[in-house]
């Protein structure tokens, strides 16, 4: 017997089921009935990889048609850049309903949503194209938005789920690599199309990815360990992101990793702008020039993910913001001057673009850690980081128009602020640890 039942665990064993034992009672004898229950699989990171990305390839894919999308719709520079702000908006908006959805129902109902939204986004921007409607392209880029950044919580609630801490930075490391490839592909790819096809066909391949990344979405497994519908309670929802945002070091944190996420934003908002009114680049050359600085950001995620074993958060981050400021100050300067071609728009940014996921992973896994409930800190963060984001893109749009000096300007400041932050988080977290140690 005492064999068999050993035979019975290798088998359910090999067959990677997790094993549960049921114990009853019968006239003082002992039943023992044992069963397994298939064990959640980790999510591929192959996967992870097209979800965390989704939002994003949505978000700028079409860039290189900016000058393109403001002819057409008679509209000034600033107002095509509300494409992106819209967007941006609609990124905020959903992470406070996607949290309470992933709490109460499942992960992937929450991210099955998301893509359904996605793909009416994509279809009423395409809308308003043939109907010449540019407020209803407004209205479409924030629908999309809404839909398609279930794809960065969602990765990360994974995460959360899933993995350490340490495996977690790790990994984080290693996306923001590959977050670095696909939307710097998907720019030059709009420019390719927006030259040889139009700009209207970037519209087009964005539903076709859209319709891509709901298909991969449903290989991934349910991660969530409770369900309960009170998470869909107002008044729960209110308490859960005020407990939150209670959380100063954990704000900090998320304020941290949003000035260095401005990066490609704001990039893709401006860069076009100059390299078609300023350097008179075409589309799809301004597609392929936009895969230098991304070089830059695909090595700098890979060396992070190394030095995570060697260095600290608060080293990397502090590292990741002094070269920040530093590359950004040299890059002001060359436009200051008047030194504005390929070589200072494309080339300069490659080491910004390098220091830049010293930041992120570090501090977006700081900020999720420094809170007991993953799934609101992770909310939290991208609520703060995208609202800073639409901030930036709107300052962004209150420079003339043909001052090319607002790129390098803003990430300077950002680079300012990511070293004073620190400092604060610093003196923080010191405090902090003096009161528990008096305790």
């Amino acid at each position: 017997m005492v064999v068999l039942k050993s035979k019975f665990y290798s088998q359910l064993k090999r067959n990677r089921y997790r094993l549960k034992c049921t114990i009853y009672k019968i006239d003082g004898f002992r039943l023992e009935r044992v069963y397994g229950i298939r064990s959640k699989k980790k999510p591929s990171i192959l996967i992870l990889i097209f979800l965390r990305s989704f939002g994003n390839v949505l978000g700028i894919l079409y860039t290189p048609a900016l000058p393109s999308l403001a002819d057409y719709f008679h509209v000034t520079k600033a107002d095509a850049q509300k494409t992106i702000s819209f967007y941006l908006i609609g990124c905020l908006l959903a992470q406070i309903a996607y949290t309470p959805i992933a709490k109460a129902l499942g992960r992937k109902p929450a991210l099955y949503a998301g893509c359904a939204l996605a793909l009416l986004g994509s279809l009423l921007c395409l809308f308003s194209i043939h109907i010449h409607s540019f407020f209803l392209m407004l209205l479409g880029r924030g629908l999309t938005a809404f839909g398609a950044s279930c794809g960065v919580f969602v990765t990360n609630t994974l995460l959360a789920d899933s993995y350490s801490l340490h495996e977690q930075k790790k990994i984080l490391s290693y996306l923001l690599s590959s977050f670095a490839i696909l939307p710097a592909i998907s720019i030059c790819l709009g420019g390719f199309i927006t030259e040889y096809v139009s700009w209207q066909g970037c519209f087009y391949f964005m539903l076709m990815y859209a319709l891509f990344v709901s298909g991969m979405s449903l290989l991934l497994s349910e991660t969530i360990k409770e369900k309960g519908s009170h998470h869909l309670h107002p008044i729960i929802i209110i308490k859960s992101y005020f407990k939150q945002f209670l959380k100063p070091i954990s704000g900090l944190y998320a304020i941290i990793a949003a000035c260095a996420a401005i990066l490609l934003y704001v990039f893709s908002a401006e860069a076009p702008f100059i390299a078609t009114n300023k350097l008179h680049i075409p589309a799809h050359h301004f597609g392929l020039y936009n895969l230098i600085p991304n070089i830059g950001l695909f090595l700098g995620g890979i060396v992070s993910a190394h030095l995570n074993h060697r260095f600290s958060s608060k080293a990397l981050i502090l590292a990741g913001g002094c070269g920040f400021f530093l590359f950004s100050a040299i890059m002001w300067l060359f436009f200051d001057v008047g030194f504005v071609n390929v070589l200072t728009l494309f080339g300069a940014p490659i080491l910004i673009f390098f220091v830049t996921p010293f930041i992120i992973s570090q501090s977006q896994a700081a900020s999720v850690a420094a809170s007991e409930d993953k799934v609101y800190a992770s909310s939290s963060l991208y609520i703060i980081q995208y609202f800073w984001m639409f901030l930036t893109i709107t300052v962004l749009g209150l420079f003339p128009a043909q001052d090319s000096s607002a790129l390098p300007i803003v990430y300077s400041c950002s680079g300012i602020l990511i070293i004073i932050l620190w400092v604060v988080v610093q003196r923080l977290s010191a405090r902090k640890s003096s009161y528990t140690q008096r305790d």
